[in-house]
């Protein structure tokens, strides 16, 4: 059974080192308290636990410069009356 997701955001990236800028989704699994706005997610602490690696100078720190809700890929959301 695949993983099913209640929310998907786009990070805006700024490397610290290069000043590259990336970007990168995070889908959030079906978990208890999960974050399903940009706002829950920004203070949820998820982002503490994403890891970094620039591509262009291997730095490990980025700052958050945006995030962008995602709409859920079609078969990826939480579907209504189906238990995950």
């Amino acid at each position: 059974m695949s993983e099913v997701y209640v929310a998907s955001f786009k990070l805006h990236l700024v490397c610290s080192n290069c000043l590259r800028r990336s970007s990168r989704t995070v889908d959030v699994p079906d978990v208890e308290d999960a974050p399903t706005d940009v706002d829950d997610f920004v203070y949820s602490g998820m982002m503490n636990r994403l890891r970094f690696s620039c591509g262009s100078c291997q730095g490990l720190i980025a700052e958050v410069v945006g995030v962008d809700p995602l709409p859920l890929p079609a078969g990826m959301g939480k579907r209504e009356g189906v238990a995950a």
